[in-house]
């Protein structure tokens, strides 16, 4: 399965494992980012669309936060499990997620 999303400078593709993203203008490449199993196409822009976050490569219940405007990356553990949502705020400086398996206790 194959998500996208659009907003007014970017192009992003998520397939399985590997997010696209392209310039909107002319629909030139401008970086692949590989993930880890990702068959709900997780990921997401900051308002100003310097960051994406998304599931980390490596790690299942990390995540890879991405400027895309430096091309740095860095990689946080969020839970340790799957994950099942994450979401960013406007600014780019506050990061949500849950995942398939919650543990209380």
């Amino acid at each position: 399965m194959e998500y996208g999303r659009l907003n007014i400078l970017r192009l992003a593709i998520a397939i399985e494992n590997k997010i696209y993203i392209h310039n909107l203008h002319d629909l030139s490449p401008i970086k692949s980012i590989e993930t880890s199993y990702n068959p709900k196409g997780l990921f997401c822009f900051s308002l100003n669309e310097k960051i994406l976050c998304c599931p980390d490569k490596h790690d299942i219940g990390f995540i890879n936060i991405v400027n895309i405007e430096s091309n740095t990356e860095i990689h946080a553990k969020a839970h340790s499990g799957p994950l099942a949502f994450i979401e960013i705020n406007a600014q780019g400086n506050l990061i949500g997620t849950a995942s398939v398996k919650v543990n209380f206790g």
